[in-house]
């Protein structure tokens, strides 16, 4: 019997996908949180829960039609990190950059965003969720992260690094 997700009714860690989209200009969409309960008032990266039976590249689709109101082809999406965090959860983020779509990112959920910002690349706003500040000047370096445990893990193509 499936329930949950799983066989069983064995619940698994939520899952969640966030886009770093970068204009020609090498800026950086963020957005800032409100409503959620979740790190309100705190500014991270457009993205959400991924849904039962539905993949990654699907989900970041969705979410970005959903809080942007843009289009967006997954074969543009381009996978740059996983985050393996601790926060009020046992959390996985993936993590995907973003350079075509179609439209003008707009506010589409006030609700659940107070504001848009581009910034550039090497600097992010302030604050920015605590998991995307830890990682922030290692992403596109490095490709996996365990975050919110007592030390920030980072993998590369040459081994896994112990950072305190």
């Amino acid at each position: 019997m499936m329930q949950g997700g799983a066989p069983g009714g064995a619940r698994g860690i939520p899952t969640a996908v966030q886009v770093l989209l970068l204009n020609p200009k090498k800026e950086v969409l963020f957005q800032l949180r409100r409503g959620t309960g979740f790190f309100d008032g705190y500014w991270s990266l457009p993205g959400g829960h991924v849904e039962p039976d539905e993949s990654l590249f699907a989900a970041a689709c969705r979410e970005l039609a959903e809080e942007l109101g843009i289009t967006v082809q997954a074969e543009d999406l381009r996978p740059i990190g996983v985050i393996h965090r601790r926060s009020d959860t046992n959390r996985i983020e993936f993590l995907f950059a973003l350079t075509h779509w179609g439209g003008t990112p707009a506010r589409c959920e006030p609700h659940r965003a107070e504001a848009l910002r581009w910034l550039p690349l090497d600097a992010p706003p302030s604050p920015l969720v605590p998991y995307l500040e830890a990682i922030w000047p290692r992403l596109g370096r490095e490709w996996f992260f365990e975050w919110g445990w007592e030390f920030l893990r980072c993998s590369t193509s040459d081994g896994v690094h112990f950072l305190t």
